[in-house]
């Protein structure tokens, strides 16, 4: 009977694990969306000459890290 409740509890911990891991991948699929949707902005921004939203969007940038 330990045993058996031993197994579960081994059993129940993995998938916590695991749950664990796809909430940080989630969490890094999401930063790494952001990040690229800044860089698209500061692109453009770049095309459009302006250094001050450039600026806001590389501050924006840095807080992800």
């Amino acid at each position: 009977m330990k045993e058996a409740i031993y197994l579960i509890l081994q059993d129940i911990q993995t998938l916590i694990e695991k749950l664990k891991q796809q909430e940080i991948n989630q969490e890094l699929q999401n930063l790494i969306q952001e990040a690229q949707n800044l860089t698209s902005q500061i692109n453009k921004l770049l095309e459009e000459n302006k250094p001050k939203e450039i600026y806001k969007k590389i501050l924006q940038l840095k807080t992800l890290e």
